[in-house]
């Protein structure tokens, strides 16, 4: 039986479009998207050490802080380093658990890179993209770190029951929206109505036209997919 009050966790990594996905079920009459919810930058100083415990133990804080909810249906982002015996038992509660993964690893690498140099992970609106040159040690560095967050994400997910979302199938095209968005409303127990996402792509140009050393970071990539055990 369904929670008279619906309860929701997005299970992603960064650069995976949670953020739209955020924006999209925040404009739902119904749904209140309290956005990162253990965020590292809100949790500075000694509350860093909190947010380790909240990470174990996931079932203990969010329900608490679910209290303040506004709106019938209350929920939002966890970090990929959330325990996975946390989402379990808030699974295990009637929470929904929302899988959100993108397919090419080469473009969340190429996108995490940009916005770090440029200093902005997010934007409402398309603004005059830099060029740079993203450091091939920094470029490395984030192909393996992304490559090691899928095998533990998949694991993780492999015995919690959820709903499997994909940025590239459900949310890089405005027209796939509303179905998304269906889906999810479906999943939470919620009347589906039109939605509007209110984040748009970062730059106004694509990352082969900002990223100067665009191709030689592709070759890089392909090569690291060729030597893979």
């Amino acid at each position: 039986m369904r929670r008279a009050s619906p309860r929701f966790v997005i299970y992603a990594q960064g650069r995976t479009g949670s953020h739209l996905l955020m924006s999209l079920l925040g404009s739902h009459s119904q749904v209140e998207c309290a956005g990162e919810l253990l965020n590292r930058q809100d949790w500075t100083g000694w509350r860093q050490y909190a947010r380790r415990a909240v990470l174990r133990a996931p079932d203990l804080y969010l329900p608490l802080r679910s209290r303040a909810a506004t709106r019938l249906c209350w929920g939002g982002k966890v970090p990929i380093a959330t325990s996975a015996r946390g989402l379990a038992r808030l699974q295990a509660q009637g929470w929904c658990v929302l899988f959100l993964e993108r397919t090419s690893i080469f473009d969340r690498a190429i996108s995490w890179c940009v916005a770090t140099l440029a200093g902005r992970f997010q934007s409402t609106g398309r603004e005059q993209a830099p060029r740079l040159l993203v450091p091939e040690p920094l470029f490395l560095e984030q192909l393996a770190f992304r490559a090691y967050w899928d095998r533990e994400s998949q694991r993780v997910m492999q015995d919690i029951p959820h709903l499997r979302l994909n940025y590239e199938a459900d949310l890089a095209q405005p027209a796939l929206w509303q179905q998304t968005a269906s889906r999810v409303c479906a999943t939470l127990g919620v009347t589906s109505e039109p939605l509007a996402g209110q984040t748009a792509r970062s730059w106004d140009r694509r990352y082969d036209e900002i990223v100067e050393n665009y191709d030689r970071l592709l070759r890089l990539y392909e090569a690291t997919v060729t030597t893979a055990p």
